[in-house]
């Protein structure tokens, strides 16, 4: 049987250096995971710290998107401190986990990927009827540093981790457990084309980094973001967005609070209708982070989108001064999280009414 694998597994490799390979990672990192419950509460199961390792093939899609193909030995499971236990149970499982993503680079050295994982079930511990076959839907940001790579992700299943055939009565009931994973990913280009050729960083200045513009875009007075952007061509731009929303904060037996955090990143193209009038779109993806705490209850709420901007901009007297208004319409997956970090559940949509914002910015000369 470890013989076939093994086989199995070096003709993947040869498979997928043949469709996808230019260049060649080796990665090691950690797995914090657990497992997330569908129609029932499992208020004993905590994380788990774990390891992977494994091998990863890359190849340029464009300019700036990647697509990514990973294979991996991965260790996951979860900690059960449940009161009927006479002491602390760890549960462990291992996986081959097919990895393919794609990766969207706003610049050379900073963006997001989201794909899928395919896992192949090769133990668990305590041989409980698990299913062999596991999906789920993965994504994260990732920084590139000369022939490093770091990526820190999110994968959670969309296929129940149990055998259902074996696990009848829970399945009946349609209490499912998912795979819930965060993972620290660390590679290091060992041979192929890089794409990361030098050192390189998120504000480097090039031959043609020639303006970067700074703003604000106003939803309400309680509602804003503050924006960043830097020229990579004459009618492109790399553009930041941050904002910091809705806080609260109120003491009473404990504190009561509530905040909004959100970042985005992408590419902005303009056109000129005419001397001061500009169109702009773009994709820029990101991520919103809502938390609420009070005496009861503690909810967090992460949500990784991809949007397009469009918008429009007039250039003023100023010529450095541009106002304008733009609006981000998007496709969203939301995760809600409890106080132990676990996924209580998750919705995916489009968001085509995306509120539409009051931008102004002010351009530097480099």
């Amino acid at each position: 049987m470890k013989c076939r694998c093994v086989c199995a597994v070096f003709f993947l490799l040869g498979s997928l250096n043949f469709l996808v390979g230019q260049s060649h990672f080796v990665q090691a990192g950690f797995n914090k995971s657990n497992v997330s419950w569908h129609n029932t509460v499992q208020h004993n199961y905590n994380y788990d710290w774990n390891y992977f390792v494994g091998y990863a093939l890359e190849k340029p899609l464009t300019t700036n998107f990647n697509l990514n193909v990973a294979l991996q030995f991965s260790q996951k499971g979860f900690v059960d401190r449940a009161p009927r236990n006479a002491e602390v149970r760890k549960e462990t499982y291992e996986y081959i986990d097919l990895i393919p993503t794609i990766s969207f680079l706003p610049h050379r050295s900073f963006g997001y990927f989201v794909g899928g994982n395919l896992g192949l079930l090769l133990r668990d511990e305590d041989e409980i009827a698990y299913d062999h076959i596991d999906f789920g839907l993965i994504m994260g940001v990732e920084y590139n540093y000369k022939r490093w790579k770091v990526r820190a992700g999110y994968n959670h299943g969309l296929t129940s981790i149990f055998d259902e055939t074996i696990n009848q009565q829970n399945a009946d009931a349609g209490i499912t457990p998912f795979n819930s994973n965060f993972q620290l990913n660390i590679g290091y280009h060992i041979f192929g084309k890089s794409s990361a050729k030098k050192e390189i960083n998120i504000f480097e200045q090039e031959e043609h980094f020639k303006k970067i513009e700074i703003g604000i875009r106003l939803y309400s007075v309680n509602s804003f973001n503050a924006l960043v952007k830097t020229q990579k061509s004459k009618s492109q731009y790399i553009r930041y967005t941050f904002g910091i929303n809705n806080v609260f904060l109120e003491r009473t037996e404990k504190y009561n609070y509530s905040w909004n955090l959100s970042f985005a990143a992408g590419i902005e193209n303009r056109i000129s209708l005419d001397s001061n009038v500009e169109f702009i779109h773009g994709i820029e993806p990101g991520f919103t982070i809502d938390a609420y705490s009070n005496s009861e209850d503690f909810d967090i709420g992460v949500q990784p989108y991809v949007g397009y901007v469009i918008g429009a901009y007039y250039s003023t007297s100023n010529k450095r001064l541009r106002i304008g208004i733009e609006t981000v319409p998007n496709f969203y997956v939301n995760f809600d999280f409890d106080e132990q970090g676990v996924v209580d559940e998750w919705s995916s949509g489009f968001n085509l009414s995306s509120r539409v914002g009051l931008v102004a910015t002010y351009s530097f000369e480099r």
